[in-house]
């Protein structure tokens, strides 16, 4: 027998069921489409303060998404008497999303970024234990992830329909009827389905009775044949190629590769929610063998905590710590945790899981603990040694160099003001300087510090080597002549073993272009197909720079002429206006490494 279809009357009473108990997660849904509509039509037109202030708008809405299903569900599962004295719980999570929203600040976008994604992550691992934060029912917990877990899947793959049906319908009114379609209009039905369809099919299906859960005991098929024959051969092959990775550098004696840490630690995180996804079935009939396999993964894993540890104390060793890898670290130790618990605790509570992922991402979101804190402490840190042994850096102050820093200080200090001026701002290092830094480029505080900046594509055997790093555009605006020219062209090439590696290819007239290094050190060629149809020397330019800078670091009123090479010939008439430009100084010349800035040409045949 076939199950009886739904009514609409049924679907339209689930759906009021669903905006009653849900008000607050819906109207995140409202106004997740309403700002992204507005957004995809009118961002041009809203432009600094209040772009901003609406994209953060936005971020806060996604996030009250998970909030605020997460606080209903929880008050769900309290007693009648609890759940009145908690009314206030909209009210706390309001004010979360406005705390998180007024977090934002200008000078370190990356951080507001970065913590939405923590906050993101740990909300949905609080909207898996939310209704079971109290000890026992793990058996109601996991049916309710469960349920959870495929009303998300239908959910998903309904959408994708309807929005695909109602695409293909749009686009057959534009094809065939001629009704002219713009294109944002799909923009606009996909945020309508993703976050009011989507969130609202969602959310019918969100189980109310948790006492029945407690006494379910139906595992899906499905799940059963993916997690038992495809997900444990997989993470089982995974850890079976770390430990040959592990063999290979007990052989050859070789640190272990920057991302070995990331590797791991994917590794052990997929292969405990593997076990998660089996956790009923391991008491069944004929799965004994679950179980034995469990606790073989958690013993198996302190080997590669072991490499993990390795491989995260040598790129911290190296380079410091990031966010990333401190988050690498935080990663290590829950890791650690969770094999050392579940290979000798007698309890082996699953709950745990998502508990103490969920309490390690808001943790570490903030304070001087957090990962924001400790990596800007521990970077500052560096560059201070750095040039305090240089000694640039004297009684809390910095002073000019006085002679030639070597190229690792100077590398190292170049990477560490990259790093700092993306994440943090300038205004970190500010009581170290006299003038203001806080608008300057790393480049520019090198400079400051009489340091030629070293960027992170020059490589550690040109040490020997007199390396060179110039920013040519001015502090104040400059107008450039294009009279005489048709076209224009924004350049960024890097020469790699190949003199055409990093060239760029363009059109003009219908005509096929390549524009990058030649095989002379300095020059820069246009070629149409294999024809040479120009090329000009940058040697002159770079030395006239050079010498300016090594008299003036700190100045970049540099004369437009001075960074402009100019050639023309029967066929092309072309001109480079240099930005940045990066080389090194060989016996047989100077050689260009990298170069930024406009070209300007016409074609005279």
């Amino acid at each position: 027998m076939f199950k009886k279809t739904p009514s609409l009357t049924i679907l339209l009473t689930e759906a009021r069921d669903a905006l009653f108990r849900f008000p607050f997660a819906l109207l995140c849904g409202f106004v997740c489409t309403g700002l992204s509509i507005y957004l995809v039509h009118w961002a041009p037109s809203v432009k600094g303060y209040h772009l901003s202030l609406l994209m953060r708008i936005l971020y806060g809405a996604t996030l009250g998404l998970p909030l605020f299903f997460a606080l209903e569900v929880f008050k769900e599962r309290l007693q009648p008497t609890a759940q009145k004295s908690l009314r206030f719980l909209p009210a706390l999570g309001i004010l979360f999303l406005i705390g998180f929203i007024s977090s934002y600040v200008d000078s370190s976008p990356k951080i507001f970024l970065f913590r939405y994604f923590q906050f993101s992550f740990g909300l949905h691992l609080l909207v898996a234990f939310a209704p079971y934060v109290g000890p026992g029912r793990t058996h109601g917990f996991w049916q309710y992830n469960k349920t959870l877990f495929l009303r998300f899947l239908a959910a998903v793959f309904y959408s994708f329909t309807l929005y695909c049906g109602l695409t293909m319908a749009l686009w057959a009114i534009d094809f065939l009827l001629g009704i002219k379609i713009p294109g944002r209009t799909f923009a606009d039905l996909w945020f309508l389905v993703i976050f009011i369809f989507n969130t609202w099919f969602f959310l019918v299906g969100v189980p109310k009775d948790f006492e029945v859960l407690d006494r379910t005991s139906d595992y899906p098929r499905g799940l059963k044949i993916f997690t038992q024959y495809i997900l444990i051969p997989l993470v089982t092959l995974y850890v079976m190629i770390l430990y040959a990775y592990m063999g290979k550098i007990l052989v050859t004696w070789q640190w272990p590769q920057g991302i070995t840490g990331y590797l791991v630690c994917g590794v052990s995180i997929l292969g405990i929610l593997n076990l998660l996804l089996v956790y009923p079935t391991q008491e069944g009939p004929g799965n004994q063998w679950i179980k034995i396999y469990s606790r073989t993964f958690y013993i198996a894993l302190f080997p590669l905590i072991v490499l993990l540890v390795f491989a995260v104390w040598h790129r911290v060793s190296d380079y410091g710590i990031t966010e990333r890898r401190y988050f690498l670290i935080m990663l290590s130790a829950w890791v650690t945790w969770m094999a050392a618990y579940f290979t000798f605790s007698r309890g082996k509570n699953i709950k745990l899981i998502p508990i103490s992922l969920c309490m390690l991402a808001f943790a570490t979101s903030f304070g001087f603990w957090g990962a924001y804190g400790v990596s800007r402490r521990n970077q500052v840190g560096r560059l201070k040694n750095v040039l305090e042994r240089e000694g640039v850096w004297v009684q809390g102050k910095v002073h000019k160099a006085t002679g030639e820093v070597p190229f690792r200080a100077r590398k190292e200090a170049s990477s560490i003001l990259d790093y700092l001026g993306d994440m943090h701002g300038m205004g970190v290092v500010q009581p170290w300087f006299s003038v203001d830094v806080g608008t300057m480029t790393a480049s520019q505080i090198m400079a400051e510090m009489r340091m030629s900046y070293v960027s992170r594509w020059e490589r550690k055997a040109e040490e020997d080597k007199k390396q060179f790093s110039y920013y040519l555009s001015v502090k104040q605006k400059q107008i450039t002549r294009v009279a005489g020219y048709e076209f224009f062209y924004p350049l960024d090439l890097y020469r790699g073993s190949n003199s055409r590696v990093g060239g760029d290819e363009f059109q003009a007239k219908r005509r096929e272009f390549w524009v990058g290094f030649g095989p002379g050190p300095a020059s820069l060629q246009i070629r149409e197909g294999n024809k040479l149809v120009w090329e000009v020397s940058l040697g002159s330019q770079i030395a006239r720079i050079k010498k300016f800078k090594s008299e003036n670091p700190a100045r970049y009123d540099i004369p437009e002429e001075w960074k402009t090479a100019e050639q023309e010939n029967a066929g092309l008439k072309a001109k480079v206006v240099m930005d940045h430009v990066t080389g090194v100084e060989m016996s047989t010349g100077t050689r260009v490494n990298y170069l930024k800035g406009n070209l300007f040409f016409k074609l005279k045949k």
